[in-house]
Parts: structure tokens; C-alpha cells; sequence
């Protein structure tokens, strides 16, 4: 079998350098994945390959951010009344 050439790190292996990800085996779930969602992913990310376009997109919502620890924790609730300015 022919060895498969890798222009630059792996998304994997970018995350494990950047300390995001331990080096450990991979899993291997089995997953339904919408099609639109999966393919407007993969133009976002710019990635053609499912296995890498979910990865990325696990390793990316794994990531601490503020917004995403605020929204979690915050007890905050808009009133029912709400309406978006538009």
C-alpha cells in the first residue's frame, strides 16, 4: 500500500500540537449526520473530507469560549414580550 502524502499537519494532529486534544487512539462512532448541515460545514471549514469536517467541527464547539460559558451558566432569560430589532 502506497503511503499517503499529508500537505501540512492533519486537523488532528494540529489540535494534539496546539494542546487541545490528548494523543490517544481514535473512536469510531457511527453518527447521522444531515446532509445540508455536513455540507454547509464543510464549505465553512473548508474541508471536503467528512471524518475531518466532523472532527473540526467537534474540536472547534470542545473549545472554551466565554459566549459559550456564559450561555451555559448565565440564569439570564430574555422576556416574553422580546422582539429582534430588524
Amino acid at each position: 500500500m502506497a503511503e499517503r502524502k499529508v500537505h501540512g499537519p492533519t486537523v488532528r494532529n494540529a489540535r494534539i500540537a496546539a494542546g487541545a486534544l490528548a494523543a490517544a487512539c481514535s473512536r469510531n462512532p457511527s453518527v447521522r449526520v444531515n446532509p445540508d448541515v455536513l455540507a454547509a460545514a464543510s464549505k465553512c471549514l473548508g474541508r471536503e473530507n467528512p471524518a475531518d469536517v466532523v472532527n473540526t467541527s467537534l474540536a472547534l464547539a470542545a473549545k472554551p469560549e466565554s459566549f459559550k460559558t456564559w450561555l451555559a451558566e448565565t440564569e439570564d432569560r430574555l422576556p416574553d414580550n422580546f422582539e429582534l430589532a430588524v
